[in-house]
């Protein structure tokens, strides 16, 4: 933590506001990470609540072999989410298995307020059946139920193509400069959801919104509230997940 203050001498002092909640967030995450009883604790709790789904599995934890020091648990055999060979191999289907692997992760997320937030491919395994299995639990977010009433605002906001009801709820989460341009973040968003439905946006559009951002803002707009920071961690890591299965299911496709 001492090297924080050191650190932000070489950021943007525009960006620092949100860099140093985020370096605090994963300061403390890691602290947590060295306590196993903290890390059985996270999984049996996620374990409980992920229960009623079929399509995921978490180890069982061993208590009586297991201390402050060491985490004995379950072994539960199966192939790396992203090793696709062996997946297609076992016959997964790998679109239901991405589909999957986003419905577990944001129903921790929107449903259960607690989630994994460290889901690279190493933490995630697949049963020949295609069920998920998820490890390590060292890293772990929670968000309370207001924030998670304003992320579920914004998905809505995004999937309904409604760039103002995006940008209010981005504003409530805490996610925007105080000073931040309305009219350009609605037309950066625009243009994002257009980029998201596969529609190119038109070039002179990226040039008019660079030039009005460049006259109106003195700053940058964005920022990451601490406690936002694991769960854009989560997402951004099953989104690669996501793109690492979407090339090669593009290219199958094709022949």
């Amino acid at each position: 933590m001492k090297i924080i203050p050191f650190a932000m001498k070489f950021v943007d002092p525009n960006l620092r506001f949100s860099i140093i909640p985020i370096m605090k967030q994963f300061v403390e995450s890691m602290h947590e990470e060295l306590d196993y009883t903290k890390e059985s604790d996270n999984l049996k709790t996620i374990k409980k609540n992920m229960a009623p789904y079929n399509n995921v599995v978490i180890p069982e934890v061993h208590d009586d072999y297991s201390t402050k020091n060491i985490l004995t648990m379950e072994y539960i055999p199966g192939i790396k989410v992203t090793d696709i060979q062996s997946l297609d191999e076992k016959g997964i289907d790998r679109q239901q298995l991405v589909i999957d692997v986003h419905k577990v992760f944001f129903t921790m997320l929107l449903k259960h307020s607690i989630f994994h937030a460290d889901p690279h491919p190493g933490n995630i395994s697949v049963k020949d059946d295609g069920t998920l299995i998820l490890y390590d639990f060292g890293m772990i977010g929670r968000i309370n139920d207001e924030t998670r009433v304003k992320l579920v605002r914004l998905y809505l906001g995004l999937i309904e193509k409604n760039p103002p009801r995006t940008v209010t709820a981005m504003d409530e989460l805490g996610m925007l400069a105080p000073d931040f341009n309305r009219q350009v973040i609605e037309k950066g968003i625009e243009l994002s959801i257009k980029s998201m439905y596969g529609k190119k946006p038109d070039e002179m559009e990226v040039e008019q919104l660079m030039n009005m951002a460049n006259k109106t803002m003195s700053k940058f707009p964005f920022k990451l509230p601490k406690h936002l920071a694991l769960y854009l961690r989560m997402s951004t890591i099953i989104e690669g997940i996501y793109h690492t299965h979407k090339g090669r299911l593009l290219s199958s496709s094709r022949c």
